[in-house]
């Protein structure tokens, strides 16, 4: 299950917004080799990218909200440690199921930027 873009996604935030459309990306991208079958290690290997990402866009948006003294700083980083650790749980074993993955987005991290990103960069100006 592939995830679009939507203007409702945008923080008003160009850097943030970006980066979160390249979550999209990598994350479609784990789809895609889910959905062709393509084998436990390339799954895995899209999947650690996105994680990478993941870690990148988090340093990136604390960092943003630092220089601004948002109120909404540790409530974010805690969010941001929180999703880390269940990303990271789903690549750890042997078995790694598309479906947790399919499910992890849209759950988590797409709710992480409705309601918490979305938010915290709107207050933050």
């Amino acid at each position: 299950m592939h995830v679009k873009w939507e203007a409702g996604f945008n923080t008003g935030r160009p850097a943030i917004d970006e980066q979160h459309r390249e979550l999209f990306k990598l994350y479609n991208l784990v789809c895609d080799a889910c959905q062709r079958c393509e084998g436990d290690d390339v799954v895995r290997a899209a999947v650690e990218a996105l994680f990478r990402y993941t870690e990148i866009h988090f340093r990136d948006e604390e960092a943003l909200l630092e220089s601004s003294s948002s109120p909404d700083l540790d409530q974010q980083r805690a969010q941001h440690n929180q999703i880390k650790t269940e990303l990271k749980s789903l690549t750890r074993g042997g078995n790694l199921s598309c479906k947790d993955v399919q499910q992890w987005i849209v759950g988590r991290l797409i709710p992480h930027i409705k309601f918490s990103d979305i938010p915290s960069m709107s207050r933050d100006d």
